[in-house]
């Protein structure tokens, strides 16, 4: 389910905000939504694929400021993740999480633990990646709007998408294509010790990439600032390292390198 990629991630080492509780008030039958929940796994993955790691390499580019960036989204199924943002004249900034516990890192300022519902999203964040995971396996709670809505000139179900007991956080809301049942918006909060991230991210230009379908291009809108996110790279089952996943190490691999073990 690598449908949210660099949105959440992004968002997280960004910025913060307000937000409102999503509702359906006129809900489909559940066997309606459980048909549009398998024909959207079956068009994000057609063969099913199940990956060891994946990396994702963006370029990222703010058109208010002229601002340019590299965003780097590595997995490693099933329970470690690494999301990278690197802009010219700043320090990185990188987010980790090693299967059981997360740290944000400033180059050069140390590393800041996860603790409480900050640890529980980065947990998440590991299945919401994982293109063999369903939704079903990352929300307890699903509904789907028996109308359709208009996404940028796309006709889209909406569906709700509630998280478990362990997130205190409002429902996730995400838009699937009637027609290709691939996602075109997610609307998503992830908590932060800022406060609650709010963000909207546009997915288009979808291509397949090893059994992947993959958007090739991701605009976020975050409190009035837009971030357009274009695929640069994709590699799946490449080797990675334990280490790249840890705070001692994060900073010093900042080349990416990938060692045979």
């Amino acid at each position: 389910m690598k449908k949210f990629l660099a949105s959440a991630g992004l968002a997280v080492l960004l910025l913060a905000g307000c937000y409102a509780i999503p509702t359906i008030e006129n809900p489909a039958p559940k066997e309606e939504t459980d048909t549009l929940l398998a024909a959207m796994e079956k068009a994000s993955n057609p063969g099913g694929r199940k990956i060891k790691t994946m990396r994702l390499t963006y370029r990222g580019e703010i058109p208010t400021n002229s601002m340019t960036m590299d965003i780097i989204v590595s997995l490693k199924v099933p329970d470690k993740s690494r999301t990278e943002l690197r802009m010219p004249g700043m320090p990185p900034m990188i987010e980790v999480f090693d299967g059981k516990q997360g740290w944000t890192i400033i180059a050069g300022m140390g590393a800041k633990p996860k603790t409480g519902r900050e640890l529980a999203f980065a947990r998440l964040q590991v299945k919401m990646n994982d293109p063999a995971n369903k939704l079903t396996d990352i929300f307890p709670d699903i509904k789907l709007d028996r109308n359709a809505v208009d996404v940028n000139g796309v006709s889209c179900r909406r569906l709700v998408c509630a998280f478990g007991p362990d997130i205190d956080l409002p429902p996730a809301e995400l838009f699937v294509d009637a027609q290709t049942h691939l996602l075109r918006r997610a609307v998503l909060i992830a908590p932060t010790d800022m406060g609650d991230v709010p963000g909207t991210t546009d997915f288009s230009d979808y291509r397949n990439h090893g059994g992947l379908m993959l958007p090739e291009k991701q605009t976020s809108k975050m409190l009035g600032m837009d971030l357009t996110a274009t695929l640069q790279e994709c590699k799946l089952d490449l080797p990675l390292e334990d280490r790249l996943f840890t705070p001692a190490d994060a900073e010093n691999d900042s080349d990416h390198d990938e060692k045979q073990p």
